[in-house]
């Protein structure tokens, strides 16, 4: 099993276009690393969120993904809008969007239920690493697939 590190704020590729019909392996953690995501409610807020994107983004394909108790990961696709016009978002614009729904959620929900609960989710950045190959997408998957603790999910 090949190790992938879950270190966030990563620096890009210089002179590579992040914008293109790719897989991508993406780390989200929860703020101060805490297992938020024990809360079921919070967990399936994320999860809700995450299934979302590609309503928002039509060039969006969800792969495989993971919830554990302080952090997300997934494989991701970001590929060629069908019409020429459409909207093509970067991996950021994406993972952005993601934790900004979750959070207003989180908030929101936590507004009704639980004021006195702090409404931070996640960590600030996060981690991509650009799939090079089959061979590494299957071993990203394989990764996902057994993290202990997790809710595995696939698309």
């Amino acid at each position: 099993m090949t190790h992938i590190p879950s270190t966030s704020n990563r620096p890009r590729q210089p002179g590579y276009e992040y914008i293109c019909a790719e897989a991508y392996y993406v780390a989200i953690d929860t703020h101060q690393h805490l297992p938020l995501f024990e809360d079921v409610q919070l967990r399936m807020i994320v999860e809700r969120a995450w299934r979302a994107l590609p309503d928002r983004f039509p060039a969006v394909r969800l792969d495989a993904w993971a919830v554990m108790p302080s952090h997300f990961r997934a494989v991701i696709w970001l590929n060629e809008p069908s019409t020429p016009m459409a909207f093509k978002p970067s991996i950021g614009t994406v993972v952005g969007s993601f934790k900004a729904f979750a959070a207003v959620q989180w908030a929101a929900w936590l507004r009704d239920v639980a004021p006195e609960r702090p409404a931070e989710v996640w960590q600030h950045g996060f981690y991509e690493q650009f799939i090079r190959d089959a061979h590494q997408l299957t071993n990203v998957r394989r990764y996902i697939g057994t993290i202990p603790d997790s809710h595995i999910n696939s698309v």
